[in-house]
Order: structure tokens, then sequence, then C-alpha cells
């Protein structure tokens, strides 16, 4: 768990602190809106296990 957390190179950018102002508000709307590329949900989803492991 904790190699894993090593291994992942989240860059928190201000796109990423967006994201995650609207997960911890629960607005999937806002959240569906700031996903623009694939390499924003790869972020999200990585954010999402990070936190949640």
């Amino acid at each position: 768990m904790i190699s894993n957390r090593a291994q992942s190179q989240l860059l928190l950018n201000v796109d990423t602190i967006g994201l995650v102002r609207a997960l911890v508000r629960f607005d999937p709307t806002e959240t569906a809106m700031k996903v623009r590329s694939i390499a924003d949900a790869q972020n999200l989803v990585e954010l999402i296990f990070c936190v949640g492991g």
C-alpha cells in the first residue's frame, strides 16, 4: 500500500484541487464538468484510490 502511494506521482495543480473540492462537496455535475481529459480522469481515479485505500 505504501509503495503504491510512493509510486503515485499525482501532481497537485489547480485542476486537481478543483476536482477534489467537487468530490468533497459530492457534486457530480461539477465533478463531471471539471474532468476534461483522460489525464484528469486518471488523476481523479488515482486520488480516490489513495484517499480511500
